[in-house]
């Protein structure tokens, strides 16, 4: 993880998404965004700012992340020129009418998780091989993060995570991220 965790922190980066939400296999809504991240010393800033559809196009979302279990979060709404700080305790709340919240766009947060290898590497989604690796809160984590665990598959020849399954407090998948 600390190989992946390396390859995907440039010091400057900057990404453009398409977020397609489906629900049982037929996508709902999608959404255009770009990711901002900006590396500051023990530091890092991401901007996610929506591109597309109008209605919340230029929504950003600001976290500032010290390495602690709880990060600065900043919300910007266009519509009503509003700037919000939301509390640490606030990252297991739903972002924009998705089914994902303010911790699902944080990074691994080595320090903060166990993490173990799941089985040997297979062929996931378009990839020929996958290395799965389940990450588990530690202590300090666990009373702020909204899953009891979450699996990385990691495809072997990038090191990037081209998937995420996100387990809920109950055990149960309560959402997978596909990339």
């Amino acid at each position: 993880m600390r190989r992946s965790d390396e390859r995907i922190r440039a010091a400057d980066e900057q990404v453009t998404y398409r977020m397609e939400l489906a629900k049982a296999g037929e996508t709902t809504f999608v959404r255009d965004m770009v990711r901002l991240d900006k590396r500051m010393g023990d530091r890092k800033s991401t901007l996610v700012r929506f591109s597309a559809p109008e209605a919340v196009k230029n929504v950003g979302l600001l976290i500032e992340d010290r390495g602690e279990a709880a990060n600065d979060i900043w919300s910007y709404t266009p519509s009503t020129r509003s700037l919000r700080r939301l509390a640490g305790s606030q990252k297991q709340n739903w972002f924009m009418g998705t089914d994902f919240t303010y911790e699902d766009f944080e990074d691994y947060k080595l320090p903060r998780h166990d993490f173990s290898l799941v089985g040997t590497a297979q062929p996931c989604l378009a990839w020929a091989a996958c290395q799965q690796v389940e990450a588990r809160p530690k202590a300090d984590e666990a009373g702020a993060s909204g899953y009891a665990r979450k699996v990385y598959y990691i495809e072997q020849a990038s090191l990037y995570p081209v998937q995420v399954d996100y387990y809920g407090a109950d055990g149960r998948l309560a959402k997978q991220l596909k990339a």
